[in-house]
C-alpha cells in the first residue's frame, strides 16, 4: 500500500464464513465498568416440538399434527443470537447509519 494519508485500502475477509445470518427482533443490554456499551441482540420464537402426532387421513396423506412433548415449557424462548460491546461514539456512528438505512428502506420498500 502506498504512503496516502488521506485514503485507506480496506478489504473485506470471511464474508462467505457465516453458519447463520440471525434475525433479530428485540435488543437489550447496558454498560460496562470502564464505559462500554453492551448490546444483546434476541430473536424471539415459539417453543420447537421435540416430537409430534400425525394422524393419517387417507392412502399416503396425512395431516392434523399434534404436538406431544416440547423443548421447553414455556411460552416464549428469547434466544440471544449476538453479543456486541462498543464505545459510544462508534454506538452512535452505527446508530446514525441504522436510522439512514431504516429510512431509505422505507422510502423504498414502503410504498
Amino acid at each position: 500500500m502506498k504512503d496516502k494519508k488521506d485514503r485507506l485500502n480496506i478489504v473485506y475477509k470471511n464474508i462467505n464464513d457465516f453458519k447463520n445470518t440471525p434475525v433479530v427482533n428485540g435488543a437489550f443490554g447496558g454498560y460496562t465498568p470502564d464505559g462500554m456499551l453492551v448490546l444483546n441482540l434476541y430473536f424471539d420464537r415459539r417453543a420447537f416440538p421435540k416430537s409430534l402426532e400425525v394422524e393419517h387421513i387417507e392412502h399416503n396423506m396425512f395431516g392434523n399434527e399434534k404436538p406431544l412433548e416440547f423443548e421447553e415449557d414455556v411460552d416464549i424462548i428469547r434466544e440471544i443470537v449476538s453479543k456486541v460491546s462498543l464505545r459510544p461514539k462508534v454506538a452512535k456512528q452505527i446508530g446514525n447509519w441504522l436510522i439512514e438505512k431504516a429510512d431509505n428502506a422505507e422510502n423504498l420498500f414502503d410504498k
